[in-house]
């Protein structure tokens, strides 16, 4: 199956089909205790939330997320394919439609479901791109011009002790670079991975020692990971590194940030305020938005933490989401490098990361990817 426009429904049809219908395959023994609060489990009421603001249900959104490979029974994803397709419909929200896409399976009873689903999908892409429900690809480039604008004299104060942490494996050249212009650097090994695959591999007693011993790593420092609580503080440098920049595969909290006194960087693959979460670079070729990265502070909030800078990569001759993913990947150093002697220079301000601006998305479906593939970046090769 892939996302086409045939059998699709006009406008006019759709806003008849809402107004007329409930739900498409209501009925007595649909449940919302689970997937939908109690307060908002009837139909009208959530059409009127999401008229109001269509960002009243994001909290659960994300929980639906979490849902998409749980054994459900047949009024139950009838249920929530309703809840995402009404969602769909009155936001404008490619996030739902991503969600609807997780949630549907092959059925008589939900091939208008489908159907519907994709009318709307095409009713919102304009020159191949899908419409963002809070702002445009003009102001999207407005921002990164400003962000570019900014003066920055590089004094840098000292000391600064700069603390490299998670997986070594992306530090080598970041501190070969920062050591060059006489900042002090440490690496700190994290030896744990949410997946089990790779936690197993991180804890295997030769794999970091033959690394090192091959010049792959840096020198490193170990640094214990138990339940899920992380420190610097056993090895007495609590606060006193300066600024940190991680490669963790783990939920990062205070226990950790607090360890930086001038606090901790991530780098996001697209541009911040407007795309946060998973799957950034899809997302944002889905929207035309520049595709780019942004080194911003951690926070306990997903990926809304001040800006440091932010970096556009040019993609013309680029198509496929891999090969871009691959371009933003190896410019990885080069960001982090000037994003911290920006961020430690004595007159550098950084950019405020407003989360009203944008959305959190969530791993992209394989026939959204397919579309972005095929009628975005090779639709006139």
């Amino acid at each position: 199956m892939k996302i086409s426009n045939d059998n699709i429904y006009l406008e006019e049809d759709l806003e008849k089909f809402f107004k007329i219908n409930n739900s498409v395959c209501f009925n007595s023994e649909l449940e919302f205790d689970i997937l939908i609060l109690p307060s908002f489990n009837q139909w009208e009421e959530i059409k009127n939330h999401f008229r109001l603001d269509f960002r009243y249900f994001d909290k659960l959104l994300f929980k639906i997320h979490f849902k998409r490979n749980n054994h459900l029974r047949d009024h139950e994803r009838c249920n929530i394919l309703n809840f995402l397709l009404i969602g769909y419909y009155y936001s404008k929200d490619v996030r739902y439609f991503n969600e609807f896409l997780f949630f549907y399976e092959e059925n008589e009873r939900y091939v208008e479901l489908m159907t519907i689903s994709k009318s709307i999908f095409y009713k919102n892409i304009v020159n191949h791109k899908h419409i963002h429900p809070l702002t445009s690809t003009e102001k999207v480039s407005s921002f990164i011009a400003q962000i570019k604008k900014k003066d920055i004299l590089r004094k840098i104060e000292k000391p600064v002790n700069i603390g490299l942490i998670g997986n070594p494996i992306f530090f080598k050249k970041i501190k070969a670079q920062l050591n060059k212009i006489g900042l002090n650097v440490s690496v700190y090994l994290v030896k744990y991975h949410q997946n089990k695959y790779l936690n197993a591999l991180f804890n295997f007693p030769l794999f970091w020692p033959v690394l090192r011993l091959l010049r792959i790593i840096p020198n490193y420092k170990v640094v214990n990971h138990r339940d899920k609580n992380l420190s610097l503080a056993e090895k007495g440098l609590k606060g006193q590194v300066t600024i940190g920049f991680h490669k963790l595969g783990i939920i990062i909290r205070d226990n950790i940030i607090e360890n930086f006194s001038k606090g901790l960087l991530n780098d996001h693959w697209a541009v911040l305020p407007f795309v946060r979460g998973r799957s950034s670079i899809e997302f944002s070729l889905l929207f035309g938005f520049e595709v780019g990265a942004t080194v911003h502070l951690v926070t306990n909030k997903i990926d809304e933490g001040a800006i440091v800078n932010v970096y556009t990569y040019k993609i013309d001759k680029i198509h496929s989401i891999k090969g871009i993913r691959k371009k933003v990947r190896n410019d990885l150093t080069t960001r982090i490098v000037d994003a911290m002697t920006k961020y430690i220079s004595s007159n550098y301000r950084t950019i405020e990361n407003n989360p009203n601006m944008g959305l959190t998305y969530y791993s992209i479906h394989p026939l959204l990817a397919n579309y972005i593939e095929t009628d975005i970046l090779n639709k006139s090769v």
